[in-house]
């Protein structure tokens, strides 16, 4: 595990997730979760009170983040294989966070598949609720598309600012953009 893997799981993951707002006891989707780089930090930031669903069509990523979960001591963590199926868990009740970070752009989705998923996304969000996106390998068009979708879907934008996030291995610096659904 290089350094930066190690600083990130030692606390900044955590430290970054409790700026996003991430509290205690909240239930949080991490879309496009991989490895679990903001599943991990997320379950410990939401406790054994809270839950992290993550969401990957990779069925081996996610049988080996939830390894890597138990072996952390973290009972959490799920794994989720698509958004119907989050439905289903969920059985009317709703997110308190949504992480979007380094999955949203044009090498998984089309504009039209994205403007579909950000919609299918809303709709598990509950008033108030956090949706929170890391745009890497963007446009300031598809950003801003992205803004005005999530408007149009009840969010306003609450914070954005510059971060270093953990990014294939290394951090990097980005823009982290979150959202709250209006009441």
């Amino acid at each position: 595990m290089n350094g930066d893997i190690r600083r990130w799981f030692a606390g900044e993951g955590e430290c970054l997730l409790k700026k996003v707002g991430l509290r205690a006891g909240d239930l949080v989707l991490d879309f496009g979760c991989g490895r679990g780089r903001y599943t991990i930090p997320a379950a410990r930031v939401v406790g054994s009170r809270g839950t992290v669903y993550a969401l990957d069509r990779n069925r081996h990523l996610l049988a080996d983040l939830i390894e890597e979960a138990a072996s952390r001591g973290l009972e959490n963590v799920h794994p989720v294989h698509s958004l119907d199926e989050m439905k289903q868990i969920l059985a009317g009740g709703l997110l308190q966070g949504v992480l979007l970070y380094d999955v949203i752009h044009s090498y998984y989705f089309t504009a039209r598949e994205r403007e579909r998923l950000l919609a299918s996304v809303a709709a598990l969000v509950r008033a108030e609720g956090l949706v929170s996106v890391f745009p890497r390998h963007m446009s300031s068009a598809e950003i801003k598309a992205i803004r005005n979708r999530l408007d149009a879907l009840g969010f306003s934008l609450e914070t954005e600012w510059e971060a270093d996030l953990l990014h294939d291995e290394h951090f990097n610096s980005g823009r982290v953009y979150n959202f709250r659904k209006k009441p």
